[in-house]
């Protein structure tokens, strides 16, 4: 069963801002779902997203 995070989860276990987060996801850069008016992130995806080596050019 895959794992949702809410945008605070997501901050705190990544350690970046939610204003940061909410303009990544309205930009489309940041793999997200958006359920009715809330934003949730999958954990499997996030992972890989942070593991490639260029996400801090994506998150800049």
């Amino acid at each position: 069963m895959k794992k949702y995070l809410t945008p605070g989860e997501v901050c705190e276990m990544f350690q970046i801002k939610l204003s940061k987060l909410y303009r990544m996801s309205s930009q489309h850069r940041i793999p997200h779902l958006k359920i009715g008016n809330e934003l949730r992130f999958d954990l499997e995806e996030l992972k890989r997203f942070f593991g490639r080596k260029d996400y801090r050019e994506v998150l800049a």
